[in-house]
């Protein structure tokens, strides 16, 4: 049996089976025990007398648990095979497509890849969400929103499309919009921290401060660790006269371990804003 997995913008899977040829060796390469599915799959690999589907489900395994240890590029060799052994495997080409955009930024990749997966399978609202953030990414929004309409008509309870529409709406500048698409993300999913965090920053654009650092407040409980929510929580304190309170988050922010290069710059940021706070 293949995984269900989700990977960073929890965009991914849906299962699949896999005959038995040795039922240990195929639970323990399905299983979520990375470094013994790495080892159950490889044997399953080695072994002469698996067939094509066998073949096929084994590397996809084997390349779900290669990207949890971040071995991003066997993972991407592995769905290669899983493509070679099934060329109409559209998971593969999914799953292959989101490394190419969130580990490698190759779009052209990431792009043609979702492509594919699109016209095996025109149903799969993971895939047209995919392309979609390929093309926000790129700029072509029109194409974006036609690919994001398309994934919630599929599954209208698709809170990480709606959540990946609000950030589109946001980049055209509908913050309204934005905002209702943020909430329903949020209806589906009240634990959702990134659609609180694109709220908080469609709110703070319209001027809504206290609403705003309401949903700063709400990542943070969901996930204190948020460099950028810390950082933008200060700076509307600071803005509405809470100094103490804006000293406060930005040294917290500072303790943190940066992510990406968003961070960076936001504890670019605060930092500037605390020396001169603290003149």
């Amino acid at each position: 049996m293949a995984r269900l997995v989700a990977l960073v913008a929890a965009l991914l899977l849906a299962p699949s089976l896999v005959m038995a040829q040795s039922k240990s060796d195929f639970d323990t390469c399905a299983g979520n025990n990375d470094d013994a599915a790495i080892t159950a799959c490889s044997k399953i690999l080695n072994s002469r007398s698996i067939n094509s589907k066998q073949r096929r489900e084994a590397h996809y395994n084997r390349a779900i648990s290669y990207t949890a240890k971040r071995r991003y590029d066997d993972s991407i060799r592995d769905y290669g095979e899983a493509i070679k052994a099934d060329p109409s495997y559209a998971l593969a080409y999914n799953n292959r497509g989101v490394l190419y955009f969130e580990r490698k930024n190759d779009l052209d990749r990431a792009k043609a890849d979702y492509d594919r997966a699109i016209a095996l399978d025109p149903n799969y609202a993971f895939a047209h969400n995919n392309r979609a953030n390929v093309l926000k990414r790129k700029g072509d929004l029109d194409a974006a929103f036609r690919d994001y309409d398309k994934a919630l008509a599929i599954n209208p309870k698709y809170d990480g499309a709606y959540r990946n529409r609000g950030d589109a709406y946001r980049q055209r500048g509908d913050l309204t919009q934005a905002i209702a698409d943020y909430n329903k993300a949020i209806e589906f999913n009240p634990k959702f921290q990134a659609a609180y965090f694109g709220r908080a920053r469609a709110h703070d654009a319209k001027g809504d401060f206290d609403q705003a650092i309401s949903d700063y407040t709400k990542v943070l409980t969901l996930y204190d660790k948020h460099v950028e929510a810390m950082v933008y929580r200060g700076v509307l304190y600071e803005n509405t006269g809470r100094k103490d309170d804006a000293i406060a988050d930005y040294r917290a922010a500072l303790k943190l371990s940066a992510e990406d290069d968003d961070d960076r710059k936001a504890q670019a940021d605060a930092l500037d804003r605390l020396s001169r706070l603290q003149r």
